[in-house]
């Protein structure tokens, strides 16, 4: 799984590398009126947060930084990349984790769900 994740990220990076930043920043219908940034800044703050979690054994992907730098320049979504995909090098045996979670909009009540490394 870790191997697919760096496949992935190293797939995304290929393409942050060909666009400008007219294009990584375009609000596009497509996306929601959302941007290509945007899309990134989520995924790599979801990693980061794995990463985060992984040394900690709680995984809170609610703690996202929503980085607008990430979300506006691709060249530091490139560096972040390149230092998730050295951290997930580290990280190829697999072990126990507690994943936060809260499945309401009402209330900030949360839960722990059990989960592994790789799942």
């Amino acid at each position: 799984m870790i191997n697919f994740c760096i496949d992935n990220l190293e797939e995304i990076k290929s393409l942050l590398i060909k666009l400008n930043s007219e294009t990584y920043n375009y609000r596009s219908g497509m996306l929601d009126h959302g941007t290509i940034g945007q899309h990134c800044r989520h995924v790599i703050e979801c990693y980061e947060c794995l990463i985060d979690g992984n040394k900690g054994q709680i995984v809170d992907y609610d703690l996202r930084k929503r980085c607008k730098m990430t979300e506006t320049d691709q060249f530091v979504a490139i560096n972040k990349i390149d230092s998730i995909i050295t951290e997930l090098l580290l990280m190829l045996e697999d072990k126990d984790l507690s994943v936060k979670v809260n499945f309401s909009s009402i209330d900030f009540n949360s839960s722990h769900t059990k989960s592994t490394l790789h799942r």
